[in-house]
């Protein structure tokens, strides 16, 4: 006689243990490479991507990362880009080439926002 947990019956233990669940299909994830953005895409396929430019060769500028791997990013996702320092022509360039924001780091918000932030 079989016991219940082996038939699956609604009664077993086994039955009531949900399954894992899956990761969020709409996390955003930080990338630096093309491998990493690859392996996101088959992976988790995610609605927003973090461009970092960690790891740009040494001939190539973080911008120049940054927009690389834009290029690689699917069409109808939201790219961001992550620089360590962001010139207004940099937003620009990245704007141009089809991102759709710029994380901007605390001093770098006066030349871009014509003016010192407010104080708080």
């Amino acid at each position: 006689m079989r016991s219940p947990r082996a038939t699956g019956s609604p009664s077993s233990p086994r039955s009531r243990i949900p399954n894992p669940p899956e990761p969020p299909r709409s996390s955003a994830r930080r990338l630096s490479s093309f491998e990493e953005l690859e392996q996101a895409l088959d992976r988790v396929d995610p609605e927003i991507f973090l461009l970092s430019p960690a790891e740009a060769d040494d001939d190539e500028s973080p911008l120049e990362a940054v927009l690389d791997l834009l290029a690689a990013v699917p069409a109808g996702k939201l790219a961001i880009a992550d620089l360590p320092l962001t010139t207004p022509d940099d937003v620009l360039e990245l704007e141009r080439a089809g991102c759709d924001a710029v994380i901007v780091h605390g001093p770098e918000i006066a030349p871009l926002a014509g003016g010192p932030p407010p104080e708080v």
